[in-house]
């Protein structure tokens, strides 16, 4: 069972918060480029289904779609907006790049 660390709103009700963390979420990296607004957001720790190790999951919606990620980066960087603006980032573009390896990556940026 996902163990939730926070949420938005702080008075989330049950129903979507179980369903933030149990849906079929689209992969972040396929919103690249798009402006989001979150009605809701959840990150929680859970444990992956293959091998049992404990992950943080942050996952979203926004215009009736939900969004997860396990991006560090993206995590980081979004839980620091939603610090720094009293628990709500408002819109956020979502950035993806690539690494000096080659390694796809997933950020998002105020806007």
């Amino acid at each position: 069972m996902a163990k939730i660390i926070t949420q938005f709103p702080a008075d989330l009700d049950k129903r979507t918060a179980y369903r933030l963390t149990r849906a079929q979420a689209k992969k972040m990296i396929e919103a690249a480029g798009s402006v989001l607004t979150p009605s809701a957001f959840v990150l929680y720790e859970d444990a992956d289904a293959k091998s049992g190790e404990i992950k943080t999951v942050l996952t979203l919606e926004a215009d009736g779609e939900i969004f997860g990620t396990i991006s560090a980066i993206f995590i980081r960087e979004f839980m620091d907006a939603a610090e720094y603006f009293d628990g709500n980032p408002g819109s956020i573009k979502v950035v993806a790049g690539e690494t000096r390896n080659g390694r796809e990556y997933v950020t998002c940026e105020i806007v």
